[in-house]
């Protein structure tokens, strides 16, 4: 299987998954850790809404990690919310998962 290098992800993030919303806002379940590379930098994306929006780093996870829209990251104190995560090909395979976020 064509997957991204183990080498490439050298940084460690906790994954915390939206599990649901509440009459207060988002639900969380039990957070996790994953193995990712993420480049931090700010540039404009479109949400799953339509909606333009800065985007503080972007986010390299093997293809088998389990992350979506509204889970929160957290790396080196910093937290984050998914806006996207896009599973990833190559040559047909799935490669790794590309994740915005904000």
């Amino acid at each position: 299987m064509m997957r991204v290098p183990s080498w490439l992800l050298r940084e460690t993030v906790t994954i915390t998954p939206q599990i649901g919303m509440g009459w207060d806002g988002p639900e969380y379940g039990e957070p996790n850790t994953a193995r990712c590379h993420i480049e931090p930098g700010q540039r404009k994306v479109t949400d799953r809404q339509g909606e333009e929006v800065v985007a503080e780093a972007t986010a390299f996870f093997a293809p088998e990690v389990a992350v979506k829209p509204g889970d929160k990251v957290t790396w080196e104190g910093r937290n984050y919310t998914v806006i996207e995560a896009r599973p990833l090909r190559a040559l047909g395979k799935p490669s790794h998962v590309e994740v915005v976020l904000k």
